[in-house]
């Protein structure tokens, strides 16, 4: 008998524990934050300065090619686009906050939209960082693209995100952006 109820505790607790890892790890947004000195843009609470939505965090797998990737954020509005053409979409992140000295140096992105998306075909979607205010850089998005970009935030205080459509699908609109990273270190 005792080595049953040994064998249902240990059973038991095994399980317990792979389901808090489970569980830990199931939302990936939030297991970006936990690591020391590592923060997700979703993590901030970005405010929506101008357009169409704004960023929010999300845990959804989306597919580029033949892969299937873990979305942590998306940049848009709730119909999943940015807008029609010469529309745009801003929002604006706080990196640090009134008399803190900024901590962060890289923001790591990997961005893009499936080509499953129903604004994919021929949609060209542009992201453009601005770094307290100042134009920093773009890139640009097509259908089934994933780009992984690096950027230097050192002594930056606030991040901006411009979202803008430069060539509508046949629907009229641009597919919003998704986000597989989003790491502030």
């Amino acid at each position: 008998m005792n080595i049953f109820k040994h064998r249902l505790v240990n059973g038991w607790l095994s399980s317990l524990i792979l389901a808090t890892l489970f569980l830990d790890t199931g939302n990936l947004v939030y297991a970006q934050a936990r690591r020391s000195g590592v923060t997700s843009l979703g993590e901030l609470g970005c405010k929506e300065i101008e357009g169409r939505g704004g960023y929010s965090p999300i845990n959804e797998d989306v597919s580029l090619g033949f892969e299937l990737f873990r979305a942590v954020g998306f940049f848009g509005g709730g119909d999943r686009s940015i807008a029609s053409r010469g529309k745009e979409s801003k929002v604006a992140c706080r990196l640090a906050g009134p008399g803190e000295n900024p901590r962060f140096k890289t923001l790591t992105l990997s961005i893009g939209f499936p080509e499953n998306h129903y604004l994919a075909q021929g949609s060209l979607t542009r992201l453009s960082i601005y770094k307290d205010g100042q134009f920093y850089e773009y890139r640009d998005l097509a259908m089934g693209q994933k780009v992984l970009w690096v950027i230097d935030v050192t002594n930056t205080r606030t991040l901006g995100l411009h979202g803008e459509c430069i060539r509508e699908s046949p629907k009229g609109k641009c597919t919003g952006i998704y986000f597989f990273e989003d790491l502030l270190e």
